[in-house]
């Protein structure tokens, strides 16, 4: 594939892991300039879903290698960025996050939600207190996953 220009989506998920992995502070803006509509959707009940959904590794600090590591992203992954990053998803054309049940991903949604923000939301959960259902609820998941 000598000389073969990569999709935008392909650049964009690239250009999002290294910014994510050297903590690069791009604006939504520059993020969003190619203007690309939404990916490719499958039907997930009544929903149309991306095929490529935006993930929550980055947001909870999962790097799979060490803990300082992952602490070190939890620290750098702020709610501020964590906003960021659902509005670069979805400037992109991705219009599904799946996160697991944490407090900062609930309110990083109804922030974007209360910005205009049409990003859906698939709930990973094991292990979720009873009291927490009520909020899962009212935040309308398109799907709920066991995750783990």
């Amino acid at each position: 594939m000598h000389g073969h220009t990569p999709p935008d989506r392909r650049r964009f998920l690239t250009q999002l892991a290294v910014g994510a992995a050297l903590g690069a502070n791009s604006s939504p803006a520059a993020a969003g300039a190619a203007g690309a509509g939404t990916l490719p959707t499958i039907k997930l009940g009544k929903s149309d879903v991306t095929r490529l959904i935006a993930g929550d590794n980055p947001i909870g600090g999962y790097s799979h290698t060490t803990p300082k590591l992952d602490r070190l992203i939890r620290e750098w992954v702020t709610p501020e960025r964590t906003l960021d990053y659902v509005r670069r998803c979805e400037q992109n054309g991705i219009n599904t996050w799946q996160s697991s049940v944490d407090p900062k991903c609930f309110g990083v949604l109804r922030k974007a939600w209360d910005a205009g923000s049409k990003i859906q939301w698939i709930c990973l959960m094991r292990d979720v207190d009873p009291a927490q259902w009520k909020e899962i609820v009212e935040l309308k998941p398109v799907a709920v996953v066991h995750h783990g």
